[in-house]
């Protein structure tokens, strides 16, 4: 071993403690790292087309308006929160900026449309209540 890699061996162990492991430049080899298995190849793993298939609804306020936008009810699969962003974006281009919103995936489609019933039942007193008809595609 030369000196230099003598001295930066030393160093190494002060700095890193005595795990380390000394392999000369001559021999190192760099494998890449495990690329991390799909869901596809993850034992009982399921993807979203396996999913069932469940019912989403979302609103939003608009401050400015004074007013509460609804969705219409909308069949979702697999679990993203890819509604409630796209949701947001049509209603702040249509509508106006956003203040707050939310989106809601349920089993049935009655279910989902009884949800957005009682939450339109339930909008702040002053808001206006605009139905979108917009579902998430």
């Amino acid at each position: 071993m030369s000196r230099v890699a003598l001295v930066a061996f030393a160093l190494l162990w002060v700095f890193v403690g005595s795990t380390v492991a000394f392999v000369p430049p001559a021999t190192q080899q760099h494998t890449a790292a495990p690329k991390p298995a799909t869901p596809s190849q993850r034992p009982g793993a399921t993807t979203a087309a396996q999913m069932p298939v469940r019912y989403g609804g979302c609103w939003a306020e608009v401050p400015k308006m004074h007013s509460t936008y609804f969705s219409a009810v909308f069949p979702i699969q697999g679990n993203t929160p890819a509604p409630r962003a796209a949701y947001q974006a049509f209603v702040t281009q249509n509508y106006g900026q956003v203040g707050v919103s939310n989106c809601f995936v349920l089993q049935t489609a009655d279910q989902a449309q009884e949800e957005l019933r009682t939450l339109e039942a339930t909008a702040q007193p002053r808001d206006r209540v605009v139905e979108t008809g917009w579902k998430y595609q």
